[in-house]
């Protein structure tokens, strides 16, 4: 579906509104346009209230179990790195991190011109 916005040319001064037809704009699908309700309406049950009144959020939930996390550091620690266990760990993640988004840009930058 293609939307017209009406933009005020930088150039021109003279006052008139152009259609801008080079946006395009999706509809909202139903489930996003439940969930923005959903949204809407606790905001305007927060608006007006003070913060102490505020029902507060949950607590995050990781998305990897605690079992995961457990059975690698228990791994490493078997091998018998010790404190320089903890330091590989850094050392593993850090690595992880930073040459998995070095891949990720250069297959966006190759794919997602």
């Amino acid at each position: 579906m293609l939307l017209h916005v009406y933009y005020r040319h930088i150039g021109a001064f003279t006052g008139r509104m152009r259609a801008r037809t080079d946006i395009n704009h999706q509809a909202q699908t139903p489930e996003q346009r439940k969930r923005n309700a959903k949204f809407a309406k606790e905001q305007t049950a927060k608006r007006g209230k003070p913060a102490s009144e505020i029902k507060k959020k949950q607590n995050f939930k990781s998305p990897i179990s605690p079992f995961w996390l457990g059975e690698f550091i228990s791994s490493v620690a078997a091998e018998g790195y010790g404190l320089g266990g903890s330091l590989k760990i850094a050392g593993f993640i850090l690595g992880f991190v930073v040459f998995g988004g070095l891949i990720f840009e250069l297959l966006s930058r190759i794919f997602f011109r």
